[in-house]
């Protein structure tokens, strides 16, 4: 049975992606800003569908897909995602992967900046000795979460977008009795605040583009 890639992401347009970190630093920055994370996310899915790992990107909103499609580039399934929040969107996801016959599948999102194919290729891997992988988010969320077979009660009554989403799923993985690898945390920026303290931990390297766009259009 194959593995399996599943991207969150969205088109980036200005003034519709990372709004919290628009309301202090404008939709000019918040829109370069997801753009080159998302732009390197995808070359991170894309790096592991050229090692026979299906890719799926699933958007969020009605689009064209051939403009999505040639923004993404080659290498991708395309799905829209379905359901009333975060955890419905994430598990309709999950269904759609496994109904195709994919074994072991690993979600990321598409707004982390120190994501890698590494981190995401370790975290299919662990699958083998493990129920669930979880790469905790250092906001109190997490940006990676993958499986071998759908579990819903993971998706349900958890307050999406708060500080305590990941001590929520880690509890109700306890509760189950299902064994779990956490990855190394990173940081899922939304706002000015944590996008200064991931400068300030990660100090910059000179052929990390994120980095050089954020200190360039900070200064």
């Amino acid at each position: 049975m194959k593995d399996a890639i599943i991207l969150f992401a969205r088109l980036p347009e200005k003034g519709k992606v990372k709004t919290r970190l628009a309301s202090t630093l404008g939709d000019d920055f918040a829109y370069e800003f997801y753009k080159i994370c998302a732009e390197h996310a995808i070359i991170e899915c894309r790096n592991l569908s050229l090692e026979g790992i299906s890719t799926y990107f699933f958007y969020d909103e009605l689009i064209n897909e051939e403009g999505l499609k040639k923004w993404a580039g080659a290498g991708f399934e395309f799905f829209h995602q379905h359901g009333k929040d975060l955890g419905e969107r994430m598990m309709n996801a999950f269904k759609t992967v496994f109904a195709a016959g994919i074994g072991r599948a690993v979600l990321i999102g598409s707004d982390i900046p120190d994501i890698s194919s590494l981190i995401i290729k370790q975290a299919v891997e662990s699958l083998d000795n493990n129920s669930l992988v979880i790469g905790p988010a250092k906001d109190g969320g997490y940006y990676l979460i993958g499986m071998k077979k759908l579990h819903e009660f993971l998706f349900n009554e958890i307050s999406w977008g708060t500080e305590n989403v990941f001590t929520s799923t880690i509890e109700k993985i306890k509760l189950n009795n299902l064994s779990v690898c956490l990855t190394e945390e990173l940081f899922d920026i939304d706002t000015e605040g944590k996008l200064k303290e991931w400068l300030i931990q990660n100090a910059p390297e000179p052929d990390n583009t994120i980095r050089s766009f954020v200190i360039d259009k900070l200064n």
